[in-house]
């Protein structure tokens, strides 16, 4: 009996096998303008694959609906949330697509802000771009069809001066042309000033910067000091004129050992640690290598500066 049991089932799971959910892959577009206050997937995305499951998807809505200015920012996740489970998707291109309220007579206008939210991606919270077209583009054209989307080819790069940005557009007409483009980036920070003059190892105040907005050069980017609340305390290694920028190379941790010091020397052997006293003969902050002279035996050894009033042997 436990034969044909086993026999039914098989027969049953030959003729009749479990489904599998139905595959389609959707491409988020950079940015997309609508009419309407929906957000549609259809609309939003570029779907291949089972033609079934595309049909059922296509026209789902996302989220609530937006107002007449509103704009949004719809990410995977939300699209995941509003999908039906039977239907397996697979997400292509950006993490995110903004969606944004019937695009404006001038093309620059329309893909201005797919620009600041990607260099602001760049740029991190510290600097502030500003983005400005540089003549008018033959390929950027506000006549005919309405776009609905723009695709970036290619990341752009935050650097100093002109570049050129390439995007692909789709039209209300469904053709898909490429635009090019000139622009130029400036870049803005809130910078540390000098307040007053500073003298070589003078520990810094709160009233010794002045923070205000700055446009940034080229050397800048990996030279000046973006995040001013960070080097309070620290100390300046060169003197500072007043109303410079300070630079990261002008200053220095706290120092931990001044030389003339007595410190406790850690010596390590293996599992052991050995303890002896010494005196520093160089000033030096945590992880510095400073000479100190043994009180014992009057030897000078290089040790590393752990915190104050200790150092290692390694």
């Amino acid at each position: 009996m436990r034969a044909i049991v086993a026999i039914v089932c098989l027969m049953i799971g030959w003729f009749h096998p479990i489904s599998s959910p139905a595959q389609v892959n959707a491409e988020l577009f950079d940015l997309v303008y609508i009419s309407g206050g929906k957000v549609i997937l259809g609309q939003i995305a570029s779907l291949s694959g089972d033609p079934e499951a595309i049909g059922k998807i296509q026209d789902l809505q996302i989220g609530r609906t937006m107002r007449r200015t509103e704009s949004r920012v719809v990410t995977v996740e939300e699209i995941k949330r509003a999908l039906p489970a039977a239907i397996e998707v697979y997400f292509l291109g950006a993490p995110a697509v903004e969606v944004r309220p019937q695009a404006l007579p001038g093309e620059f206008c329309n893909i201005l802000p797919l620009l600041q939210r990607r260099f602001a991606c760049l740029a991190g919270d510290s600097i502030t771009v500003r983005i400005t077209q540089l003549g008018p583009s033959d390929t950027m054209n506000p006549e005919g069809p309405a776009p609905v989307s723009y695709r970036l080819i290619g990341e752009p790069t935050l650097a100093f001066g002109g570049q050129v940005i390439s995007l692909e557009r789709s039209d209300g007409d469904g053709q898909l042309r490429r635009i090019h483009g000139d622009i130029e980036l400036n870049l803005f920070a809130r910078l540390a000033f000098a307040g007053r003059r500073l003298k070589r190892g003078e520990s810094i105040s709160a009233q010794d910067l002045i923070i205000r907005t700055a446009e940034l050069k080229p050397s800048d980017l990996s030279g000046v000091v973006f995040r001013p609340d960070r080097i309070i305390g620290w100390e300046t290694t060169r003197a500072i004129s007043p109303d410079a920028a300070l630079r990261w190379r002008d200053l220095r941790t706290p120092t931990a050992v001044r030389e003339g010091d007595g410190v406790e020397l850690i010596i390590q052997a293996g599992a052991a640690q050995i303890k002896a006293i010494a005196t520093a003969l160089q000033s030096g902050s945590p992880g510095e290598r400073i000479w100190v002279r043994l009180e014992e035996n009057g030897r000078r050894l290089q040790a590393r500066v752990v915190e104050g009033g200790i150092v290692m042997l390694e």
